[in-house]
């Protein structure tokens, strides 16, 4: 029988996993997974509090400025799907 450190994912893989959490649902596995690591590291756990905050406080900010934004300004539908690739790759997990 494996032991359970040999099923513990790397602390850049839960960073990986609290960052994707914050755009999408996380696999029941993946969600698992990322509760074991927490329970067993304190400062991927606090990381994941930060990155909540922070998306709070953008949030907040947002809501308050959108209503000075001129209406006119908006991201074209092409460009939109560029800063989505990008950003999904550098998402991505190392897998090692």
């Amino acid at each position: 029988m494996k032991s359970m450190s040999s099923h513990m994912i790397s602390c850049e893989h839960a960073s990986y996993l609290s960052s994707k959490k914050q755009h999408e649902k996380l696999t029941i596995w993946e969600h698992i997974s990322l509760r074991m690591h927490h329970v067993m590291c304190v400062f991927c756990k606090m990381y994941e509090k930060e990155l909540q905050l922070i998306s709070h406080k953008i949030a907040e900010y947002l809501k308050i400025e959108k209503k000075d934004m001129h209406p006119q300004v908006k991201i074209p539908e092409q460009r939109k799907q560029k800063m989505t690739e990008m950003v999904n790759e550098n998402l991505k997990p190392i897998n090692r």
